[in-house]
C-alpha cells in the first residue's frame, strides 16, 4: 500500500498529473504489460539523465536541495513537483546566484540544469567540462 501511494500518478492542479516513478518489471526484472495508464510514461533520456545528476551536485554543492524533499527524500507533494514541473531560466539562475558559490560549479549545473533538454549538455560535455578545469 505505501509503494503503490509512493509511485501512484498525483495531480499537483486542475488536468495536470505527475509521475514521480513507475516501475515497468516484475520481480525478475523482465518486461511487465503497464496496459492502460492515467498518463504518459517518460521515456528515458540522456538529457533526463543529466538533469538527474545535476540535481545531485546542485545538493552536493550547495548542501540544499534544488526542490523541497521530505524526510526520505522524496519530493513534496505538491509543492516540490509543481516547482519541478515550472521549473525555468530565470529559476535556475537564481538558484545558482544563491547557492553555488564557485564560478564554475555554477557554469556546469547551469548546462546540465537548464529548463530546455535540447540546450542541456551531454555527457560527453559534462566530462569535458571537468577536465578543462
Amino acid at each position: 500500500p505505501e509503494l503503490c501511494k509512493k509511485v501512484s500518478a498525483r495531480t499537483a492542479e486542475a488536468g495536470k498529473n505527475y509521475a514521480v516513478k513507475t516501475f515497468a518489471v516484475h520481480e525478475d526484472e523482465s518486461p511487465r504489460d503497464l496496459g492502460s495508464l492515467p498518463f504518459h510514461l517518460l521515456k528515458a533520456s540522456k538529457s533526463l539523465d543529466v538533469w538527474s545528476l545535476g540535481c545531485m551536485l546542485f545538493n552536493m554543492c550547495a548542501a540544499h536541495n534544488l526542490f523541497p524533499v521530505n524526510r526520505d527524500d522524496d519530493m513534496t507533494y505538491p509543492q516540490g513537483l509543481q516547482d519541478a514541473a515550472r521549473w525555468t531560466l530565470d529559476d535556475m539562475q537564481r538558484a545558482l546566484v544563491q547557492h553555488i558559490a564557485d564560478p564554475t560549479a555554477a557554469d556546469l549545473l547551469g548546462h546540465m540544469l537548464h529548463p530546455e533538454p535540447s540546450k542541456r549538455w551531454d555527457t560527453k560535455q559534462v566530462r569535458a567540462k571537468r577536465g578543462s578545469d
